[in-house]
């Protein structure tokens, strides 16, 4: 198997082709934020989040890889306090901490992206889920 081409300079490239990173700002960029990617527990519930805010995560989301190019993915959102309070209910929060709750009101999320998968596209997610959440 022959190793794929080095495009040098860019972000992107074309179908089959490496990309190297030659501006050391955007290294660090991406190197960064895998280093502070970390799982919260805790939030300022009273940060409100706004509708459009929501949005543009999705957006960014729906651009990222899909198996087969199925984009099987959807989703809903919810900002608003009273619709925050019936999703939690149904949450579970760190497994390994069996005697904690959750997180304590005033430090629950002020928003969710709920992701679903269409069953009318396609019976397997792959891993569009787990891509699409760790974008956003």
């Amino acid at each position: 198997m022959e190793a794929a081409p080095i495009v040098e300079g860019g972000i992107g490239g074309r179908r089959g082709e490496a990309v190297v990173f030659t501006d050391s700002k955007e290294d660090e960029m991406l190197k960064d934020l895998v280093l502070k990617c970390r799982s919260y527990r805790r939030f300022k519930q009273s940060a409100a989040i706004e509708r459009e805010t929501l949005e543009e995560l999705v957006d960014l989301a729906r651009c990222t890889a899909s198996a087969v190019n199925r984009q099987p993915l959807r989703y809903i959102l919810s900002w608003e306090p009273e619709k925050n309070a019936k999703i939690f209910r149904h949450l579970g929060w760190a497994a390994a901490l069996k005697d904690w709750p959750g997180p304590a009101e005033g430090e629950r999320p002020a928003a969710y992206i709920i992701v679903l998968g269409d069953r009318r596209l396609t019976d397997n997610f792959w891993c569009d889920h787990g891509i699409a959440a760790q974008t956003i």
